[in-house]
């Protein structure tokens, strides 16, 4: 299971944090799709969780999950206010944990309805490449000069030859036309 985040949703959740206190909680709004194991998060509205309002009913969206801003606390364990506030349905928490000009979003896949016992499952939003020593000395061999010119070059040519062609025809259509 995959989650795909929109730019906008993602810029939104990390300027709650330092918004005022009814920003702090809310919901993502979103879409599943469950051919290609993805889920769409697209959208996130704040709204109190504890609340007895029902939650916002979009038309064409889902509540997949809720997000909650908090500062950080390390090691990050689930409250029980955390686990009370998921709504039957969702699938997601997203915590944004921030600290002066520090802003951390983590993903869990959570379910307390069906699955009490079990821990969330977090998802790493920018996964960084294992960093090695060894990768100084595999830079890529530097190819000849000739064989990165040359395809650059007649592709250039190509271009050219094209724009002569289209001149050519241009201009007989103008003389064409004024006769």
């Amino acid at each position: 299971m995959a989650i795909q985040i929109s730019a906008v949703s993602y810029a939104f959740l990390n300027s709650y944090a330092y918004g005022p206190p009814q920003y702090k909680e809310g919901f993502l709004l979103g879409k599943y799709d469950e051919s290609r194991l993805v889920d769409y998060i697209l959208a996130s509205v704040p709204f109190p969780l504890r609340s007895s309002k029902n939650p916002p009913d979009i038309p064409g969206q889902n509540i997949l999950g809720i997000y909650r801003c908090v500062p950080e606390r390390k090691p990050f364990e689930f409250s029980i206010n955390d686990l009370l506030s998921i709504p039957e349905k969702c699938k997601y928490f997203c915590l944004i944990e921030y600290q002066d000009s520090q802003i951390s979003l983590k993903f869990f896949r959570v379910n307390p309805r069906r699955m009490p016992a079990t821990s969330p499952v977090e998802y790493i939003i920018f996964p960084r490449l294992p960093e090695s020593d060894d990768a100084e000395e595999e830079k890529p061999h530097p190819q000849p000069k000739s064989q990165i010119d040359s395809p650059i070059s007649s592709r250039l040519d190509s271009i050219n030859n094209r724009s002569t062609q289209l001149r050519q025809v241009m201009t007989e259509l103008l003389i064409n036309f004024s006769k």
